[in-house]
């Protein structure tokens, strides 16, 4: 098993509010992010979400743009749970 420090990839499956959730927070956190769904339509416009709550954090003063640069450049949209190889954790978002 693998200590919490040597975690440097996450996979998140399902690409909906909860899933989308933890793939913001991963990623923000500086963890590389996975983020999977059957569709990747679905996937590639969570992505847009998060990306979007990324900028108006920045707008916020809540995050600097140099972190929402770094957490956009962490996650990535997933098609194939083979692309989940190289995971240290995968997390499953949904019920």
């Amino acid at each position: 098993m693998k200590s919490a420090e040597s975690i440097k990839t996450i996979g998140i499956i399902g690409a909906g509010t909860m899933g989308s959730g933890i793939a913001s927070s991963s990623a923000i956190s500086g963890f590389k992010t996975l983020l999977y769904d059957i569709n990747i339509e679905i996937v590639n416009k969570s992505i847009e979400k998060i990306v979007n709550g990324f900028t108006k954090l920045v707008e916020k003063g809540k995050i600097d743009k140099s972190a929402k640069e770094s957490a956009v450049k962490n996650l990535s949209g997933v098609s194939k749970l083979e692309e989940f190889s190289g995971c240290d954790f995968i997390i499953r978002g949904y019920k």
